[in-house]
């Protein structure tokens, strides 16, 4: 700093926490705000005694405090603006603003908001037990109405899942089908039997590799008695499968002929012939082994996913049907009604994959249609998808709703793994490829998007609108606005392509046209600016979101 006789003048700012907390954004992330929890640990010049009647930093104390507790309140609708977190950190900031000030029923206000925006309700009512504590002790009655009216909004979720657990390592395990391999039958006596019986309790140990599959012990199921692979008894098995095999001439030596029988219905689900000649079991058993072994895991996976309605509940399937109908429209009457239908789906079965994926589904549209001002709703949403990734985990839809919201939480890197395993699952879905074209788009290569959506489209050559759509925002992301044009042009209705018309004209330089999609969207969206007509697109890249809002500018939208 410099001082003379008639000057005082700090030369160095960074120096002094004041001028530091001063510069401080609270939209600028994480590292800000502990950042602002180092720098402001208590009022200006506290400890300092000043005459209590005439406190000549009185005014500076009182804005340097109103200052921070609004840094507080603007740092957590921040954080969650999309329904995730640190939450150890969420945690920090709780215990330093009540340090500073535990009176203050606008900062519990904010992290009971904050809480609830991230799925926590627990905390949420902790903390307002910890308002009506305090204001007990000063007396007051109680939390305010809108105080109360916050928690009720904070705490409520549209699917009662029960306590969703922090770590996803302690969710219940998933059911798997559990096989039982019975011991063979000879349609004539063999002095191959043993050599035959342990080549199929090979089968069975090399079966128990797959993971999809629980196989029984062969000590246990060998001793079970059946007819034909229908179990005479299965209370100590429980074995949701049974695998007969008997041994007869061929041609060519012995046959080992393989049955898969569903133990509740007694069906045969699948069969298949092997050759069996103690030749060819010596020379190449692991290679036989291994064969029998896949082609059972296979079938039986084939069939735990052949059912259409993933449950065996005919009035959750219908309710489930008819959230899907009404999804087709995407106003936010239709997804509420759907919503309601999946719920009512799920409370008849609780474990019902597909349901809980559309209401994942309707909670992330809902998210969209109301501006991207609700996390709590994508919170939610996530939580369903994993409690659909739960129920069933060889299902690709619940990975595909992970990897959408993930998307709009801007946390990239679970959105490419999601997509990964729901593609894995499901590598011939020309909705999911599309949803991965259009994530690509916005966070990963360009051409490796537009590559994604011929895909989805060769799979679905005379697709809904949703296509062209997408596919108008992947080739805006190659920066080929003619062809975004051009595809927004095969849309029966081009109100959802607006904004990418707007910026694809405004882009190339056509000023007429692009003012009439400009003058068409204030109409819709009165007030509305460049940037926040962009702010729900999830770009990894600011750069990207940029040549948007500038398309969106020379429009002639500020």
């Amino acid at each position: 700093m410099f001082v003379d006789d008639k000057t005082f003048r700090i030369t160095d700012p960074s120096r002094i926490d004041v001028c530091r907390f001063l510069e401080f954004d609270a939209l600028a992330g994480e590292n800000s705000l502990r950042q602002l929890m180092e720098t402001y640990r208590g009022d200006l010049l506290q400890g300092i005694e000043v005459p209590t009647n005439d406190d000549p930093f009185a005014v500076s104390r009182s804005y340097l405090r109103e200052r921070y507790f609004g840094f507080a309140h603007s740092a957590l609708k921040e954080l969650t603006r999309y329904g995730r977190a640190d939450v150890a950190l969420i945690h920090s900031l709780e215990r330093h603003v009540l340090g500073i000030d535990s009176s203050r029923e606008e900062t519990y206000k904010s992290l009971i908001a904050a809480y609830g925006a991230l799925g926590r309700a627990d905390d949420s009512r902790r903390v307002f037990a910890l308002l009506t504590d305090v204001l007990r002790l000063d007396g007051t009655s109680g939390p305010r109405p809108d105080t109360r009216a916050l928690l009720t909004r904070a705490t409520t979720r549209s699917i009662d899942l029960g306590p969703v657990p922090s770590d996803r390592g302690t969710l219940a395990a998933p059911h798997r089908p559990r096989v039982a391999l019975l011991a063979p039958n000879w349609v004539s006596p063999s002095r191959e039997e043993n050599l035959q019986r342990a080549f199929v309790e090979d089968a069975a140990n090399e079966l128990a590799r797959h993971r999809s599959l629980v196989t029984l012990a062969s000590h246990s199921s060998f001793q079970a008695n059946s007819d034909g692979g229908v179990l005479d008894a299965n209370s100590a098995l429980r074995a949701d499968y049974a695998v007969s095999t008997f041994v007869r001439p061929g041609q060519r030596g012995n046959e080992l002929t393989v049955r898969l029988v569903q133990s509740s219905s007694g069906a045969i689900i699948w069969a298949g012939d092997y050759p069996l000649s103690p030749e060819l079991i010596v020379s190449s058993n692991r290679a036989l082994v291994g064969r029998v072994a896949s082609e059972l895991s296979s079938a039986i996976e084939r069939h735990s996913l052949a059912s259409p309605d993933r449950t065996s509940d005919p009035s959750a399937y219908f309710s489930f049907l008819k959230g899907q109908d009404t999804l087709k429209t995407c106003d936010l009457r239709s997804v509420r009604r759907a919503r309601r239908c999946y719920a009512q789906a799920i409370s008849q079965d609780g474990r019902f994959a597909d349901a809980y994926s559309g209401a994942s589904s309707s909670l992330y549209m809902e998210w969209v249609l109301l501006g991207g001002n609700d996390p709590a709703l994508l919170a939610e949403a996530r939580d369903l998808a994993e409690q659909a990734i739960v129920s069933d985990p060889s299902n690709s839809a619940g990975y595909w709703r992970r990897a959408m919201v993930a998307l709009y939480q801007h946390d990239f890197d679970e959105c490419h793994e999601s997509f990964m395993l729901a593609r894995e699952r499901h590598p011939n879905s020309a909705d999911i490829l599309l949803d991965y074209a259009d994530a690509l788009g916005f966070v990963g290569d360009p051409d490796e998007a537009w590559g994604t959506f011929e895909q989805a489209i060769d799979l679905n050559p005379t697709p809904p609108d949703q296509y062209w759509w997408v596919g108008a925002s992947v080739a805006f992301s190659q920066a080929d606005y003619r062809k975004a044009i051009e595809l927004c042009g095969r849309l029966r209705n081009e109100e959802p392509a607006l904004r990418v018309l707007a910026a694809s004209h405004g882009q190339l330089g056509n000023r007429w046209e692009a003012n009439g999609y400009a003058h068409r969207l204030q109409e819709i969206y009165p007030g509305e600016t460049a940037e926040s007509m962009t702010r729900l697109q999830p770009h990894r890249s600011p750069v990207d979101r940029q040549r948007f809002i500038d398309g969106l500018r020379i429009a002639g939208i500020k």
